[in-house]
């Protein structure tokens, strides 16, 4: 039985994590998209009794985690949403009373920095069994405006590949190599396979599908009743069967059934 990791940066959801820190990084240094990104979470309270799920999670949420490099020697360094107000709040005062008194005092410029550093802390981009799927549009719509290459934050190593199937592994030596990479390689052990996918995929720009920004879509119809086609299922269904097809879409346990790679 494969012993559980007590790490919460582990190796299988890594990846996966990586892509909401490496969203709030980009997010906090762009004080124009965090205020927009903000507005957006906020008109529908105005205008909706219910709103749709929203990226933004306006509530009391767990800490934020701080960006780690030790999973996987092709991790990018990336910085907290607070690295670039670490001085602000290290003046912050703890009481709130006093504490809204400081906010009052301060600057247009100092509270566009702590605005945009506090909306991309407050952002939810994890992937998980039971995610909204409106939840992780509206994350997807974020990271298009930031511009999010997670190319520049992750490369697949020795650790990613060997949690991985050997299906997934040949899926990803097709991609970034080529068929006649993977043909060569269709034979080996998962050991030595995932040697031969880290040293051969790196370099190549590959990415796990759950890493993938999707491009933007079709303007969405205003009137609900457009958004269902002629047969009246719903215009998710073929991405929900795209999804099936997928090698790194499934899991081999509950606990990490929920991040795009197939673990053996």
């Amino acid at each position: 039985m494969r012993e559980k990791s007590a790490d919460p940066l582990c190796r299988f959801s890594v990846p996966l994590i990586l892509k909401p820190l490496a969203l709030q990084a980009e997010v906090a240094k762009n004080q124009h998209l965090a205020n927009a990104v903000l507005l957006d979470a906020l008109l529908p309270i105005l205008a909706e009794s219910y709103p749709d799920a929203h990226a933004v999670q306006l509530r009391a949420s767990t800490d934020i985690q701080e960006p780690a490099q030790h999973f996987d020697y092709n991790t990018r360094e990336m910085a907290s949403p607070y690295a670039g107000v670490a001085d602000l709040i290290a003046g912050a005062p703890k009481k709130a009373a006093n504490r809204f008194a400081w906010v009052l005092a301060l600057d247009d410029a100092d509270i566009a920095r702590l605005l945009a550093a506090c909306t991309a802390a407050l952002i939810d981009g994890r992937h998980g069994k039971y995610a909204d799927p409106e939840r992780l549009r509206s994350v997807d719509r974020i990271a298009r405006a930031a511009n999010l290459d997670m190319r520049e934050h992750w490369e697949g190593g020795v650790e990613f590949f060997g949690a991985i199937t050997k299906k997934a592994m040949l899926a990803a030596l097709t991609e970034a190599c080529g068929p006649a990479a993977a043909e060569n390689c269709a034979k080996m052990k998962k050991d030595m396979l995932a040697e031969a996918c880290a040293e051969r995929v790196p370099g190549h720009g590959w990415l796990p599908p759950a890493l993938v920004t999707p491009e933007e879509p079709e303007v969405e119809p205003e009137d609900e009743a457009e958004r269902q086609d002629g047969d009246g299922e719903d215009i998710d269904a073929d991405e929900a069967e795209a999804a099936d097809e997928c090698p790194f879409a499934e899991a081999d346990n509950d606990h990490d059934e929920h991040f795009a790679v197939a673990a053996e």
